[in-house]
C-alpha cells in the first residue's frame, strides 16, 4: 500500500512493528525537506510503503535493506486481506447450500 508520509522530522527508511503476532512494516523513500509558508516552518515528505505479514514470515530490517527497491514495491503493492461482513458470509454460506442441495433448516 503506497501513500505520501508527512512529518516535522525525517522518518527512518524502514521500521518494523510487531505486536500480536503481526509484523507492520513501513518503507520510506524520496524524503523532501517542505516549505510551509503559512506556518513559516518546513516540513517532511517522503513516499510510504506499507505491508502486513505474520510476525514469523516477516523480513528482518538487513534483508530489506540488502534489497529496498524490491522490497519496497512488493510493500507498495501489497493490499489487506478483504474481509466479509456477517451478511456476505451467510449469503456465501446459502448459496453455496443451495448448489450443493444442502438443506440449513435442519
Amino acid at each position: 500500500m503506497l501513500c505520501v508520509s508527512q512529518s516535522a522530522e525525517k522518518q527512518r527508511d524502514i521500521e518494523i512493528d510487531i505486536r500480536n503476532g503481526i509484523a507492520r512494516i513501513f518503507l520510506r523513500s524520496d524524503h523532501q525537506e517542505v516549505p510551509d509558508p503559512e506556518e513559516e516552518s518546513t516540513h517532511w515528505e517522503c513516499s510510504e510503503a506499507f505491508m502486513e505479514c505474520p510476525d514469523s514470515d516477516a523480513p528482518d530490517e538487513e534483508e530489506i535493506e540488502e534489497d529496498f527497491e524490491s522490497w519496497f514495491e512488493y510493500a507498495a503493492e501489497w493490499q489487506p486481506p478483504r474481509v466479509k461482513s456477517v451478511a456476505q458470509l451467510q449469503a456465501d454460506i446459502e448459496y453455496i447450500a443451495a448448489m450443493t442441495g444442502v438443506d440449513l433448516e435442519v
